[in-house]
């Protein structure tokens, strides 16, 4: 007898609820700091579906009851991110290795690091490039792995679309017009690095300014491409190592990091490069 005035009581307040829903049709407004008085908005309501009355979970009544169990549930794991795999070391890689040879210039500008590195990196292969020649003929853009972003006067560590200069695949491809074998990419290992280096071919890495760690930030351009950019995005020449040191020749400076230091740097980016070669 209970369980049946239950269900009667339920209906009747089923009833009142759609006759107060169908007397009530005022909009509702969310608090988003609109205006107010006569030059307010004028908001269309969006009538929010009515949802159905639900018995308390407290309350059993048996011929609602479902007749079998539920089906459990399978709960699918996301897949783990792919893992990398180690790159075995050639057995004919050596230890250490410096090139001498490579010649820094101060760059001329507040960004245009990736020309200057680029004309010292192109010299040591033979190639005579004019550094302002090699600015006017860099495409530009928002993205920084299209072209160059902003100024090159423009003003240190900020990021696109503000004044910001430019990621490897622009300039391994003016590299490559002006004469000088050059491939670019991103996911480059160490080993990658130390097998270019004990070959005698030194490499552009971009770093974070001076090398010292960084921060990646995803950016999306104005057409809606995705990349990664970090404050203070530069690049040096990578020409020696040690199991613990790297050096490198940046900006007219020649000057070495840990390892350990010079890796944080480079992951920040993407470990991004420009190698001899095709």
């Amino acid at each position: 007898m209970t369980t049946v005035c239950i269900v009667i009581a339920a209906w009747l307040t089923i009833q009142n609820i759609d006759k107060s829903l169908a007397q009530q049709n005022q909009p509702v407004v969310q608090a988003a700091g609109l205006p107010e008085g006569p030059s307010a908005p004028v908001v269309n309501p969006t009538k929010t579906p009515f949802l159905p009355f639900r018995f308390p979970t407290s309350i059993s009544i048996p011929w609602l009851q479902p007749t079998s169990e539920p089906e459990p549930v399978t709960v699918v794991e996301p897949p783990l991110p792919p893992q990398t795999v180690p790159v075995p070391i050639p057995d004919s890689l050596p230890e250490s290795y410096y090139i001498d040879g490579v010649v820094s210039y101060p760059q001329w500008f507040t960004l245009d690091c990736e020309a200057r590195t680029a004309v010292d990196w192109a010299a040591f292969f033979g190639v005579s490039i004019d550094e302002n020649e090699f600015l006017g003929r860099m495409p530009n853009s928002d993205n920084p792995d299209l072209g160059f972003v902003g100024r090159y006067d423009g003003m240190q560590g900020q990021l696109p679309p503000n004044s910001y200069g430019v990621h490897a695949d622009p300039v391994a491809n003016l590299l490559n017009q002006f004469g000088v074998t050059a491939r670019s990419g991103k996911g480059f290992s160490w080993d990658d690095i130390r097998f270019e280096i004990a070959s005698g071919r030194p490499v552009i890495a971009w770093v974070i300014y001076n090398t010292v760690p960084g921060t990646p930030i995803p950016y999306q351009d104005s057409l809606g491409n995705i990349t990664t950019v970090a404050y203070y995005e530069h690049s040096v020449i990578v020409t020696g190592y040690t199991p613990d040191i790297v050096y490198l020749s940046d900006n007219g400076r020649y000057y070495t990091r840990t390892l350990q230091v010079f890796l944080a740097s480079w992951s920040a980016l993407g470990n991004m490069a420009i190698l001899a070669g095709n």
